[in-house]
Order: C-alpha cells, then sequence, then structure tokens
C-alpha cells in the first residue's frame, strides 16, 4: 500500500488527506513547527460529494518516514517555505543528487544544419 505525505495541508490538501485517510491509506501531514501546535490531530470534513466525517490524521513539521507519495498543496506564495519541511535525504535517488539537481533543465547548444 502507498504511504502518502501531504505537504501544506490547507483546504485542498486536508481534502485529499482525509478522502485518502478515510480510505484507508496511511497519511501524514506536514506542516510549519508553530501550525503543528496547533493541529488537533483530526481533520472534519463536511462535503456534497463525499459526505460528513471525521478522521485522524498524523502531523510533523519534518518527514521523519518514508513516503510514496507527496501531494504538495500550499498557496503559491508558500511554497519555498513549505519545500524545507521535506526530507532532504528522501531526495537522494539512484544518482545521489537531490531532485532539484537531477530534474534541473539541462541547457543544450544548437548545431546548424
Amino acid at each position: 500500500m502507498l504511504r502518502h505525505a501531504v505537504l501544506g495541508p490547507g483546504g485542498i490538501g486536508a481534502l485529499v488527506g482525509a478522502a485518502l485517510a478515510r480510505a484507508g491509506r496511511e497519511i501524514v501531514f506536514l506542516v510549519r513547527a508553530e501550525s503543528l501546535r496547533s493541529y488537533p490531530g483530526r481533520v472534519q470534513v463536511e462535503s456534497a460529494v463525499l459526505g460528513s466525517f471525521a478522521v485522524a490524521i498524523d502531523a510533523e513539521s519534518q518527514l521523519s518516514r518514508e513516503v510514496d507519495v507527496l501531494w504538495v498543496t500550499p498557496k503559491a506564495t508558500g511554497l519555498d517555505a513549505a519545500s524545507r519541511a521535506r526530507n532532504p535525504r528522501a531526495d537522494r535517488r539512484r544518482s545521489g543528487r537531490p531532485a532539484h539537481e537531477r530534474n534541473r533543465p539541462r541547457r543544450t547548444t544548437a548545431e546548424p544544419i
């Protein structure tokens, strides 16, 4: 079974996480440390499509476990700050380089035809 983390669980991320948790998936929210102190540990959903339900979801300020799927759901203005909550070791895969270095666009030079 896939393990999920939701980075920036506001309205959209909390809804995605709650729906996945209700379906029996393993979920963890990644939140700012100051938000973690006030997080109640449960998400209440009231939806015309999904119905009304509440689920318990763990939260952390830094990712401390391996996950298979990372949902990135903060507001665009908070994306840089939110991305620092991830575990940098989790970015290192086969190449040994962080994902932001592996996925950087490569410059190419066009050769004349």
